[in-house]
Parts: C-alpha cells; structure tokens; sequence
C-alpha cells in the first residue's frame, strides 16, 4: 500500500474517524500501516483546537475500552490470527494516542523551497520568512515555546515581536537572535561565507556563544567559515532584498560567486574551463523570469566567454581567456 500522498489532515480525519468509530476496514488498515511506516519524530501535527482535541482524545480512550475489556456475561472467542490483528490495532492506538495528543518536543518541520521560485513561509508565531531558491527551513514543530529556525540557503525574516520568547536562527556556523525585527541572512552550505543584513531593528550574532556583532539597520555582518573571520559593513537594503523583488542583482560578484546565484535559482551546474574566467566581476540587474540562456548571453556580451549545455542541460561550461 502506497502511503507517501498521506497528508497531515488526512491523517488526522482517520483519526477522527476511528475514534468515532466510523472508520472503514480500509482506513483503519491504513492508519496502521501509517503508523508502522512512520518516523514519528518528522510528523509534524497541527495544533487544532484544544476543547476538540480533549473530546477527540476522550473517544478514543472509551472506544479502547470499551473494545478491549469484555461486556458482562458476553464470551468473546478470537482466532490466534484475529487476535493478533486486534492487538495490532489496539497497540497502534495507544501508539496514536500518545503522539497525536502528546507531541514529541523535538519533532521538526521541514520547508523545502526549490530552485526557480521565492516561497513565503508563515509560522506559528505569525513571523514571516520569505525563502530563496534551492533553500531548506526548519523549525520546531512546538514553535511558540522554542522560537528557533535552522536555515541552509537565504531567506527575509519579518520577526514577530515576543519579548518572552527570543527569535533565533541557527545558520552557516554562526546563531542570530532578535525580539522582533526584519533582516536577510545567506547561508548556503555550498557556499564559504555566511551573511546578516538587517534591514529593521537590531539583531545580535554569535559564533559559539561568542558575540560577534550587533547589528542595526543598513548593517550587514559578513562571517567566513573557513578562517572564523568575522566583518562588518554598510550596506544597500535594495540590493541585499533584489531577489525578494523578482530580480537578480549583482553589484562586481565574481562570476565564481554568480554561478552560485545560477546554480541555485536556475537548478543547473556551472562549470569553468579556465579558472581565469571565475575571476571576471559583472554588475547587472535582470528579472528572476529571464531564461538562463538570455543572461548567459548578456554576460558574453559583456566579456569574451562562450558557453555550452550538456545533452540534458543540467551543466553548463564556461569557455574564454577571462578578463583583461
């Protein structure tokens, strides 16, 4: 039985249902098998309403009773093969029970944005987080007592204020807290740098519980992994949020750093025949619409390289001399 397409509501509706006693062969079969399949600490459960969780919560636990201690003066007789199903069902249950109403404190939920497309992600703090192509959000699944997020890409923050409960973003080595504010941070595994922009408000950063800066707006730390180096500059905010808007910016990137723009946003490898070449520095500003081949051209233009796809077009190697 296929269960991959099993949404978290689905689940939830045949919980209901077996709880109401209104589950078919089939959905109990297949909330069993759900639940002998699943890893139970990547399930992330919605918070619902507690009166009607207490209710639900209160059904199950009557029919498990109701089911398992036998009714006065009633002989029950099962077959060893009965048997065992009915343990099967009352011991997955119990196992629903327990996580569904009782979450596992460090179950995660996973957001992952592909290439070629910017998402906005709301979370249960109503913070929102706008995600960068090729970018992986995580989050605690109980989100409003632990307001952390591991990031590994970029992203926009606009941060819900909580005094109570600090805002924190776990990134390319180094950790940002904030109360309540907007910035951008790029963290890129693939990538040697990690950087902070605050556009709104003041963050602080850490690298191993060791300050680094506090930033305020038009501020941007920029930490280098390899060296543990940390440094601090002005920056433009339109420039930093260019992709936000639709478009992609840069302001004399080295192609080496733009092939890595590329590579994320248009899900292709870019490849240097002459190392030479990933030195060049451009600046330009196109639409996040623009195909791939219409800018390789407008960087042609610009400088003496020629490019070429593989068979699938899922490389593209860079020919030329490089800059002069």
């Amino acid at each position: 039985m296929v269960l991959s397409c099993m949404t978290e509501q689905y689940v939830e509706e045949l919980i209901r249902k077996y709880a109401d006693a209104t589950a078919t062969d089939k959905e109990v079969q297949q909330l069993m098998e759900w639940y002998r399949l699943s890893h139970i600490d990547q399930v992330s459960w919605p918070s619902g309403d507690p009166g009607v969780k207490a209710k639900l919560h209160h059904r199950m636990l009557e029919r498990l009773q109701n089911e398992i201690i036998p009714k006065r003066g009633r002989i029950i007789r099962f077959s060893w093969l009965r048997a065992a199903a009915v343990v099967l069902v009352f011991l997955g249950a119990a196992f629903i029970i327990r996580y569904y109403f009782q979450p596992i404190p460090n179950s995660y939920t996973t957001v992952i944005n592909p290439s070629g497309k910017v998402q906005l992600v709301r979370l249960p703090d109503s913070s929102k987080v706008w995600l960068n192509a090729s970018t992986t959000l995580r989050y605690l699944t109980r989100f409003k007592a632990d307001r952390e997020v591991i990031l590994d890409g970029e992203a926009y923050f606009e941060v819900t204020h909580d005094a109570n409960h600090p805002f924190k973003v776990d990134a390319g080595g180094i950790k940002t807290t904030v109360l309540g504010t907007s910035f951008d941070i790029k963290a890129y595994k693939s990538g040697t740098q990690t950087s902070v922009s605050v556009i709104s408000g003041k963050v602080r950063v850490e690298n191993n519980s060791k300050q680094l800066a506090v930033l305020l707006p038009s501020d941007q730390l920029q930490f280098h992994r390899k060296n543990q180096i940390a440094k601090t500059a002005p920056i433009d905010i339109n420039v930093v949020l260019a992709w936000k808007n639709g478009m992609l910016q840069f302001q004399g990137e080295t192609f080496a750093e733009i092939a890595a723009v590329l590579e994320g946003w248009y899900g292709i490898k870019v490849v240097f025949e002459n190392a030479a070449i990933s030195d060049c520095r451009y600046y330009m500003s196109v639409g996040n619409t623009t195909t791939i081949e219409n800018l390789l051209s407008m960087l042609a233009n610009i400088t003496n390289i020629e490019y070429v796809f593989n068979r699938d077009r899922s490389i593209v190697t860079i020919t030329g001399n490089g800059c002069h």
